[in-house]
């Protein structure tokens, strides 16, 4: 059973891939959308484009697969309602092409790992890519609950180094950028019973990235400074 796993470098979609891989499913390559012209950030409704840069590395030199995708986003988010078809000028047509070149190269696919969590907007969008390619979308994180997720992190915290690159919401500031998210487990959970926070992240409050997992050839190491937007009330690490 062979799948390829779309890749945002993020906690989800590492996690997601690890357990593909642990259930059975051969992942023998990864898909990676990053912003157009090499920017730090692209506005999309669909992918995560902080640290792009840094997943593309990961892809190309950190695992052992066998087929690796990078692609440009091209277009933008047009397309936004629940009831959704595939439009060659809506920014899922670049994951759609993807998809289609490695189905290509890869005859027998039959899986896409993706870390979907509770975005149905994000859901909906990677199976009906799926079901035009004839192929099986897999998101072993779906629905998982916020404290069940961030417990299961948690528990393998010896295997994966998930560290903080962006906040964006009120409690979260540029003082967790560059952490690793075990040490605010329990911060991520009290702010929560204070502010409306989704502990996973899964509203815009933070993002993350994968220094080190069991699948990596080499940990990895990120330098850069802290660019804070007050107006946005956002930090991020920009790599230098």
């Amino acid at each position: 059973m062979k799948g390829v796993a779309l890749l945002s470098g993020g906690k989800d979609s590492v996690l997601a891939l690890h357990l593909a891989k642990s259930w059975g499913i051969s992942v023998c390559g990864a898909i990676h959308l990053t912003p157009l012209n090499n920017s730090d950030e692209t506005d999309s409704y669909m992918y995560q484009s902080v640290g792009s840069s840094v997943t593309t590395f990961i892809i190309n030199n950190c695992l052992e697969l066998e087929h690796k995708y990078v692609r440009m986003i091209e277009r933008k988010p047009e397309l936004v309602d629940f009831d959704y078809e595939l439009n060659e000028a809506d920014e899922v047509y670049d994951l759609y092409l993807a998809l289609s070149s490695l189905k290509s190269e890869i005859p027998d696919l039959r899986f896409v790992v993706s870390g979907a969590l509770w975005s149905d907007y994000q859901r909906i969008r990677v199976e009906k890519c799926c079901a035009l390619l004839g192929l099986k979308s897999f998101a072993p994180l779906w629905h998982l609950g916020q404290r069940i997720m961030l417990t299961s992190l948690l528990s393998n915290a010896d295997l994966f180094d998930f560290c903080l690159i962006k906040t964006a919401a009120t409690g979260l500031d540029s003082s967790f950028i560059g952490k690793n998210i075990y040490d605010f487990f329990y911060r991520f959970v009290e702010l929560s019973k204070k502010v409306e926070l989704n502990v996973c992240g899964e509203g815009g409050e933070f993002e993350s990235i994968t220094l080190s997992c069991p699948f990596y050839k080499k940990e990895l190491r990120i330098n850069g400074h802290i660019q804070t937007d007050k107006e946005l009330g956002s930090s991020q690490l920009v790599r230098t």
